[in-house]
């Protein structure tokens, strides 16, 4: 388990087994987004995870997770920002060079990431199953600078 500052090891943990295997490259960058956010909002804002690591049985459970899903390895986080779509909170994700993969459920209001090596980006449907990328409209996305 990875050390973190503003993420305690029960929300990083999966939600079958509590272990939290989360990887620190993971952790390093949810840090980095919490504070881009905080920065630019001018307040101290927390991020919320709705699942991080999870063990291959709590993974087989969830509705349309991936077999090979990023959160078996430590590397995931499905995030949600209070009071922010998860069109804004995408414009904070893009911004932290770490996360290399990211889903975007504007539905759900939330956005996956995670730190896989080959970069790959995705949406959800209402029900939670991937779609093909599509960009919000500019109108739903705030400028972040």
């Amino acid at each position: 388990m990875a050390d973190s500052v503003h993420f305690s090891d029960h929300e990083l943990a999966c939600h079958h087994c509590g272990v939290n295997g989360c990887q620190a490259l993971l952790v390093g960058q949810l840090e980095v987004l919490r504070a881009l956010i905080s920065e630019a909002l001018g307040r101290d804002t927390p991020v919320y995870i709705d699942s991080a690591f999870r063990c291959a049985e709590w993974n087989e459970a969830t509705k349309h997770a991936a077999s090979h899903s990023q959160h078996l390895l430590g590397n995931a986080a499905d995030l949600r920002v209070a009071g922010m779509s998860a069109a804004k909170l995408w414009a904070f994700v893009q911004k932290v060079p770490g996360f290399k993969g990211v889903g975007r459920s504007d539905p759900g209001g939330f956005v996956h990431v995670d730190v896989r090596e080959v970069p790959a980006r995705w949406c959800y449907d209402s029900e939670g199953a991937t779609i093909d990328w599509y960009d919000p409209p500019a109108s739903n996305v705030e400028v972040v600078s």
